[in-house]
């Protein structure tokens, strides 16, 4: 089990069986939030421990006082209350286009007197899906493109759902499904590029997650990062996949952003690489970086952290024949009791952390 299936599932009462689905996500809001929420039967009803994953994962990326911007809240603006009571600094905005949705997301908002932390907009389907600049945004796209494919995809399931559930169109239904709506997201992703420091959706297809990596990848993107949500012992069996890319060059930790097996984890770009040498840092530092200069090493226990403009322990980079990219590159070493472990902390060139774990690798040859 991760990290951040443990902290939901502690903070979630187990499933109540006798209950519907809607009474028991209510139930849930009302004794481990203390949030009163009304869900309408003729929306869809929130899976509780998903949408809780998804704001602790978003909480561990961010910074506190973020503004998080929620495409498409939906009736019971889930996620901007579950939100603020993860984390009483953060901040929402949450659009919808169905004007019923947001009269009772707006509702919801007040009755939980979260009013100044939570603004809702009604727009339209033409407008940009990201009206402002905002500091993170989450979305939970409709999955499919036509009632057709809703109902020949419900007929391939091979579980009966528990509760019969319901939604309006807009929930569940837009132009070009769930990997259309995602892409409008990063397209606009491709305007503000910087000036928002993570854009993620839920995938609900494993097929859109891995047209999203491969996509992102394709456009020079190497700030990627997925986490996979599965709780069967919530009686949720079925997996859904949270992706964020990034144009800033901060890299999230491992168990952040490669949380994810088989095929969908091959296709990432790698921020960690490990070596099979065991070693100390002081001995490492000597039999590595002794001569080499333009770097600042911190050693602190067992790890050293490393930064520098570009990859300085290049040969060719040395001898000006890599023209210098100005780059503010940073990684820690690890020296565990079986192995190095490099991870990539900042930088924008995965030349440059694959270069420093070739360097190391190298220099380690004839170490023993």
């Amino acid at each position: 089990m991760t990290l951040i299936q443990q902290l939901v599932l502690d903070r979630l009462s187990p499933y109540n069986v006798k209950l519907s689905a809607y009474d028991n996500a209510k139930y849930v809001l009302q004794k481990d939030f203390q949030l009163i929420v009304d869900l309408p039967t003729n929306r869809l009803c929130p899976r509780i421990p998903n949408r809780l994953y998804y704001i602790i994962w978003l909480n561990h990326i961010l910074d506190d006082s973020s503004i998080v911007l929620d495409v498409g809240t939906g009736a019971s603006a889930i996620y901007p209350l579950l939100g603020c009571k993860v984390n009483s600094s953060m901040k929402f905005v949450g659009t919808d286009i169905d004007p019923e949705s947001i009269e009772i997301a707006v509702k919801n908002v007040v009755q939980n007197s979260l009013q100044d932390r939570i603004h809702l907009m009604l727009t339209r389907d033409t407008d940009p899906l990201i009206p402002h600049k905002v500091d993170a945004v989450i979305c939970n796209p409709p999955f499919y493109d036509s009632l057709d494919s809703m109902k020949f995809q419900s007929n391939q399931k091979l579980q009966t759902p528990h509760d019969q559930l319901f939604a309006s169109k807009n929930e569940l239904i837009t132009t070009g499904g769930e990997l259309g709506f995602i892409n409008r997201l990063v397209s606009e992703s491709l305007k503000w590029t910087t000036e928002i420091s993570w854009y993620t959706t839920l995938c609900g297809h494993k097929s859109t997650a891995y047209n999203l990596i491969e996509y992102l990848k394709s456009i020079g993107l190497n700030n990627i990062a997925i986490t996979t949500i599965h709780f069967p012992s919530y009686r949720y069996k079925t997996k859904r996949w949270i992706i964020g890319w990034s144009f800033r060059d901060k890299r999230l930790p491992v168990h952040l952003s490669h949380d994810v097996q088989g095929s969908l984890s091959r296709l990432l770009p790698k921020n960690q690489l490990c070596i099979d040498k065991v070693i100390s840092p002081g001995d490492l530092v000597k039999s590595c970086f002794h001569n080499v200069n333009n770097l600042n090493l911190l050693v602190n226990e067992d790890t050293i952290f490393v930064s520098a403009p570009g990859p300085v322990w290049n040969r060719a980079y040395r001898r000006n024949k890599i023209l210098p990219m100005p780059e503010n590159f940073e990684a820690s070493i690890s020296c565990t009791s079986h192995s190095v472990v490099i991870d990539w902390q900042r930088g924008s060139s995965y030349k440059t952390f694959e270069s420093l774990y070739t360097f190391v690798q190298r220099s380690l040859r004839g170490y023993s």
